[in-house]
């Protein structure tokens, strides 16, 4: 580093030196792995700096990565000569210094240093700094400048009994010759001049077949012009190694939010989309009411998020990783980390020296997969993935709860016009049709959830009157509930599930009821007071059996089969519906557990009722069969209808 001026004010000392516009050699290797023709390109430079050092009667005395300064242009400065000392007034030069391998002789006056602490950092000092810090002469540069070397090509200190560098990592096996003599622990063993390591390494670097021959020139340093394109190309090495460390965080947040989008977006689609969207029309299964369109879409802009940040590691589609970074911020649920990380990988990317190092990273020398790529990157690395997988299995462990949850329930089928839960109240969740409590009753556990229980002669719930309750001429529609009536005594046996008729006397009546008769399922409706009553009662099993039991009546009027009763997903009788085609709709209020003709005819129903539902048209066999098997789980809650 040269030094411009120094002096003393106001009692405090002072040195100005110049401004190195790059990183350290230490900032390099945590950032990234140092390719070994890239190390072959830094050292000689070492070694220059060092033997000019050396040839002036410096001695260094704490050469490591902290003190290698490596400017944007390529160039290598040694910095920090805090604990250097001057050698005799007689420098040391070739002509003076001893071969290789001989011992400096010692003579008075020279060859000393000024003063015998021990002083260096312990990891890369010569062991003659330790054991005989005055006798401490310019070859403990070259034996630091040895383990600075390893380290550059293997990412390890040579601690202890080391290996050489071609058993770590993929390097010319002459590169060990090198370093293990430098590494030699007697000086006399060692190289005994910076200049001579500079010339064996140029020499390696010159007969390689493993780099390309920009690379060659660069490392040999020629002159002319293939040596101006060299030494440009080496400046490539320096600035982009630095950019490479500025993108790799952004761009690995990317990857993230890209694959937090991938485990997102198809989870709101499938679970909870469906709960917030209007009634599916007719399907049991949940994965009808996706949209596959706008799903497919977010997932195609997640895949080119993640791409982009891939491509941002490498230094690669410059373009690409801008639009990545825009869609991080746009793309939805991805964005609540998206927003930060596509701002922060923008404000990278619109730096000049990144936009540049895109247009050029084909001529950096290409990552061995054999070795870590430098502390400071396997750190992101390492931490990306932990959160991403942390997030994979937060959200899996969501995802199998809400399954099992979710699991058999059915979607919300088109027509329904009612249903009741009977969850705690008498509420209408598919519509605006609430009913009022009366009589004796209570919420219990049942098979979907609550239930309500009637035990009282006059219990069950009111429901008003209402247009979508009734039903035109030809109108299908269909009943279906849980029950689990009780044993009781009614009049004639019969106990009312669902009544919607204006019943005057017990021959005459006009709407529909749905009913047990000793037990048994039974179904009535008629079109007019005088008209055709159609009758059907004690089919099927008998339930009062202490269990719950699905039943289902569908009527497609115009049919001559068109009235199906079903228990328990099974059809157990169907009858003729055309007779009465006319209009079913009465003036009357819909009874749940209650009988029109009360109180002149004890007929209320007795037990357990459970989802009472209510259809503008006819149900089909698979989905009746649906509901049944669906069991406990019962129906998802469709979105309430708008007045």
């Amino acid at each position: 580093m040269t030094v411009y001026d120094f002096g003393e004010t106001n009692g405090l000392y002072y040195l100005t030196m110049e401004f190195a516009d790059g990183v350290s050699l230490r900032r390099l290797l945590q950032t990234r792995k140092i390719e070994p023709e890239e190390a072959l390109a830094i050292v000689p430079k070492i070694c220059e700096a060092l033997q000019y050092a050396h040839d002036e009667g410096v001695v260094h005395r704490d050469i490591k990565p902290e003190n290698i300064l490596l400017d944007k242009k390529g160039r290598v400065k040694i910095a920090d000569f805090g604990i250097a000392k001057i050698m005799a007034d007689v420098p040391l030069t070739p002509s003076l210094s001893p071969s290789d391998g001989e011992r400096v002789p010692e003579r008075a006056g020279e060859g000393r240093l000024t003063q015998d602490q021990v002083l260096g950092t312990p990891n890369y000092m010569a062991p003659e700094q330790v054991e005989r810090p005055q006798k401490v002469d310019h070859r403990a540069d070259i034996y630091s400048l040895g383990v600075v070397f390893y380290e550059m090509l293997t990412g390890e200190l040579p601690l202890g009994k080391f290996q050489p560098p071609s058993k770590k990592v993929q390097v010319d096996v002459r590169l060990d010759e090198v370093v293990l003599h430098a590494l030699e622990k007697e000086p006399e063993r060692r190289y005994q001049h910076a200049s001579q390591v500079k010339s064996d390494l140029e020499t390696i670097a010159a007969t390689s077949s493993s780099g390309s021959s920009r690379r060659e020139e660069a490392q040999t340093g020629k002159h002319g012009a293939n040596g101006q394109k060299a030494e440009e190309e080496q400046s490539l090495f320096m600035s982009a190694a630095t950019i490479r460390g500025m993108v790799q965080s952004p761009a690995g947040w990317l990857v993230a939010t890209g694959l937090l989008n991938w485990i997102a977006i198809p989870f709101i689609f499938i679970v909870v989309a469906p709960w917030a969207g209007p009634p599916n029309p007719g399907f049991p299964l949940p994965l009808v009411s996706v949209n596959l369109v706008p799903l497919v879409a977010e997932l195609f802009l997640s895949s080119v998020t993640i791409l982009a940040g891939l491509k941002m590691r490498r230094l690669e589609a410059y373009s690409l990783a801008v639009t990545g970074s825009l869609l991080a911020i746009l793309i939805t649920p991805g964005n609540i980390i998206g927003l930060p990380v596509g701002i922060w990988a923008l404000v990278v990317l619109c730096r000049r020296e990144v936009r540049d190092a895109f247009g050029k990273a084909h001529l950096l020398p290409p990552r061995a997969p054999s070795r870590d790529r430098g502390r400071g990157g396997s750190k992101t690395v390492v931490l990306i993935t932990a959160g991403a997988l942390a997030l994979l299995l937060g959200v899996g462990a969501l995802l199998v709860a809400l399954g099992h949850s979710l699991a058999g329930r059915v979607a919300p089928l088109s027509g329904l016009v009612a249903w009741w839960p009977l969850d705690g109240n008498a509420m209408d969740v598919a519509g605006f049709h609430n009913g009022a409590l009366e009589g004796s009753y209570s919420f219990r556990a049942s098979q979907v959830g609550e239930g309500i229980y009637l035990d009282g002669p006059r219990s069950g719930i009111s429901v008003p009157d209402s247009p979508d309750l009734d039903f035109g001429p030809d109108q299908d529609f269909s009943i279906e509930l849980w029950i689990m009536p009780a044993h009781a005594q009614t009049e004639f046996d019969v106990m009312a599930i669902v009544d919607k008729r204006e019943a005057p006397d017990l021959v005459r009546f006009h709407g529909y009821a749905l009913a047990v008769r000793n037990g048994k399922l039974c179904f009535q409706m008629a079109d007019s007071l005088d008209g055709t009553h159609l009758n059907w009662e004690q089919n099927g099993p008998d339930l009062r059996d202490g269990f719950w039991h699905h039943v289902a009546a569908t009527v497609r009027r115009t049919s001559t089969t068109g009235v199906n009763l079903y228990v328990d997903g099974k059809l157990i009788a169907t009858f003729d519906p055309t007779p009465a085609r006319g209009v079913l709709g009465t003036p009357q209020p819909l009874l749940i557990g209650m009988h029109q003709s009360y109180p002149w005819l004890q007929a209320n129903y007795r037990g357990g009722l459970d989802e009472v539902s209510l259809y503008k048209r006819a149900l089909s066999p698979a989905e009746i069969q649906a509901i049944y098997s669906a069991g406990p789980n019962g129906k998802r809650k469709p979105r309430l209808r708008q007045r």
